[in-house]
């Protein structure tokens, strides 16, 4: 797919209309449920695409992408509105999730079953935060932004030792993405991981910035 060809365009003006929708109409409960439904959907999809083209396998099949961490966090942020989850699902997917929407490491073009899935699942996943924040309008609560980057890094640590342990590169721990990415800036490994947790930690200054305004939130 041809980065901000007329494919990731049309995906990324469709996930902000979306968006606006959500946010426009955000009453009860329901909009954000069958959301939810659709994010596990989705989730649930990846593996039998991955199995049906032949790719399926330990090393790239386990749902535990920062992404994936994400889809989960704001599926049940959205089924609870529990705030220390809306928390986590709000700094990863404005930052991580937000990353994959504007340069995706995806060959595919749509409809692939892989393209739909990827950008239902990172669409939504946007649409999802943008939703809960201005919609349902949760916040997060003092110091989340501490505490959301000490738990990314907790769990970056996590996938690590699954892909030390499988031979595997979930989250790119272990080599960069071979298409064009902002961790070619920072060298080889390991310094593209120190770099891309920099551009992370800053990612998650921005996106407390809205907040800044009425109180702190770090």
């Amino acid at each position: 797919m041809a980065l901000f060809g007329t494919e990731h365009l049309a995906v990324l003006l469709l996930t902000a209309a979306v968006s606006a929708a959500m946010i426009r109409f955000a009453t009860g409960r329901a909009p954000g449920r069958v959301l939810a439904l659709v994010l596990l959907a989705a989730q649930i999809a990846d593996p039998f695409i991955a199995a049906h083209y032949g790719w399926l396998n330990i090393r790239n099949a386990l749902p535990i992408e920062l992404c994936d961490a994400a889809a989960f966090a704001v599926i049940l942020a959205l089924w609870t509105h529990r705030i220390a989850v809306f928390e986590l699902a709000y700094y990863w997917g404005l930052t991580g999730t937000v990353q994959a929407m504007l340069s995706p490491d995806l060959p595919f073009h749509f409809p692939h079953p892989e393209f739909i899935r990827f950008f239902v699942l990172h669409g939504g996943i946007v649409v999802g935060v943008l939703y809960l924040a201005a919609g349902v309008r949760l916040q997060p609560r003092p110091h989340a932004m501490g505490r959301a980057f000490g738990w990314t890094v907790v769990y970056a640590i996590g996938v690590g030792l699954v892909d030390w342990l499988l031979e595997a590169n979930y989250m790119y721990l272990r080599s960069k993405p071979s298409g064009a990415s902002p961790l070619d800036w920072f060298g080889p490994w390991p310094w593209y991981i120190l770099g891309g947790a920099g551009i992370g930690l800053a990612l998650f200054f921005l996106a407390s910035l809205p907040y800044r305004f009425g109180r702190r939130v770090e």
